[in-house]
């Protein structure tokens, strides 16, 4: 399970224990989760972030300058 805090931090819980966290820098808008639990997708403000959940280690990021 994973959870986002008002402080933005993003949570991963295992049986009611918290095993580890992620600080966010902006305001979290949207989360995904790869089906298998591989990978976890985050949208803020003005960036998308994809990480590696096992290792919490940013894959790729794109600012909304970029998207655009």
């Amino acid at each position: 399970i994973y959870t986002v805090s008002i402080d933005g931090w993003v949570y991963d819980w295992n049986e009611s224990v918290r095993k580890g966290g992620l600080k966010l820098e902006e305001k979290l808008l949207k989360l995904h989760i790869h089906q298998e639990k591989e990978f976890m997708l985050l949208v803020s403000q003005n960036k998308i972030s994809l990480y590696e959940l096992y290792t919490k280690n940013q894959i790729k990021q794109a600012s909304s300058t970029q998207i655009n």
